[in-house]
């Protein structure tokens, strides 16, 4: 499923109270998330080979308070990334067969509509929770 299956088919009331629970600052601003959600809606997809993995990380700061990533994937991995020798990782570590993730926020709302949701972000959040996450992304 991609985002743009995901926007015609998730009730704006579920991605709504996702929205408040996940992120309560959104609360102040639900209407323009409601206003996205129906532009995205009318936009048409272009395509990419990126894909929405989404997950829970635990932050390394103070607080020491998990949060939720949204990121891309696209099969590349870590060690075939141009700036890979400056990080001083074994070619053959952990991190290096690793999927690399890269940021979202800037890509277009059209390639963001394309994008497969990736199967264990499907399994770990539901629809509506899946949208309220990249809403949030998209419009930071």
């Amino acid at each position: 499923m991609n985002l743009k299956e995901l926007v015609c088919s998730t009730i704006w009331c579920d991605v709504k109270a996702s929205l408040i629970n996940g992120y309560p600052d959104a609360k102040r601003s639900i209407e323009g998330y409601e206003l996205v959600l129906s532009t995205l809606s009318s936009l048409i997809p272009q395509k990419t080979n990126m894909r929405i993995f989404i997950e829970r990380v635990l932050h390394d700061g103070i607080d020491k308070q998990p949060f939720v990533d949204v990121s891309g994937k696209n099969g590349t991995l870590n060690r075939n990334l141009s700036d890979f020798q400056h990080l001083w990782k074994p070619q053959d570590s952990e991190y290096a067969n690793s999927e690399a993730s890269f940021a979202l926020e800037m890509a277009p709302w059209e390639e963001w509509l394309d994008m497969e949701i990736d199967p264990a972000s499907q399994q770990d959040y539901s629809d509506s929770e899946i949208l309220a996450h990249c809403l949030w992304e998209m419009t930071f």
